[in-house]
């Protein structure tokens, strides 16, 4: 993810490493009640991730440059969604579970630089091309839109499973969850918004 100012026109862009490596459709901010910042995003690719980093410090007073360095300090988690209605956010955390060395994970840079692969191994939720974002901040509620996957349960690929529960997925699904309490939150409550295509498809929680 690159940030670019657009008062300094000559400014050197700034990789945010932080918020993991991946093919990111883009990034949409919340605010915890103490004023840190919390980014989610998605990886537009078929099986991979939801993600959220939650800033270390609070927003600065002072616009743009008070805040340059926010984004390099956080934590980056990924969405595990269950079978339940409920779910859970899995910190990528070097040290922490299998995200060590003797896997692959020799320190956090690695871990965000190969945040597909710390995903897998913490088993999080493989998604249909999860791509933009919106968020009720008064609800703290949050929907992704997931586009496709015409992959899913096929040949040697993954099947169906609760947030993605259509095999060969042509016409993707809305996803939403409530954080528990703040939007730094490690637990929420999802369900589907829509399923597209087939009316039959809307809504089957209602």
């Amino acid at each position: 993810m690159v940030e670019i100012d657009p008062f300094d026109p000559a400014s050197t862009p700034v990789k945010h490493t932080a918020l993991g490596r991946a093919a990111h459709e883009g990034a949409w901010i919340a605010t915890t009640k103490d004023g840190r910042a919390v980014v989610y995003s998605g990886e537009d690719a078929r099986f991979e991730y939801i993600y959220k980093l939650v800033s270390r410090d609070k927003i600065a007073p002072g616009g743009a440059k008070a805040d340059a360095t926010l984004l390099d300090h956080g934590t980056l988690l990924v969405a595990r969604f269950d079978a339940d209605g409920s779910g859970r956010w899995l910190p990528l955390v070097q040290g922490q579970g299998p995200l060590s060395a003797a896997n692959g994970f020799a320190d956090q840079g690695e871990v965000v630089v190969k945040s597909r692969q710390a995903s897998d191994r913490l088993g999080a939720t493989k998604m249909d091309r999860p791509e933009w974002l919106a968020i009720d901040r008064k609800a703290m509620t949050v929907y992704c839109t997931l586009t496709n996957n015409s992959s899913r349960g096929t040949k040697d690929m993954p099947g169906v499973d609760a947030a993605n529960p259509r095999a060969n997925n042509v016409m993707g699904q809305i996803i939403q969850w409530t954080e528990d309490g703040d939007f730094d939150s490690t637990t929420l409550r999802w369900k589907h918004l829509v399923l597209a295509g087939d009316p039959a498809n809307q809504r089957p929680e209602a």
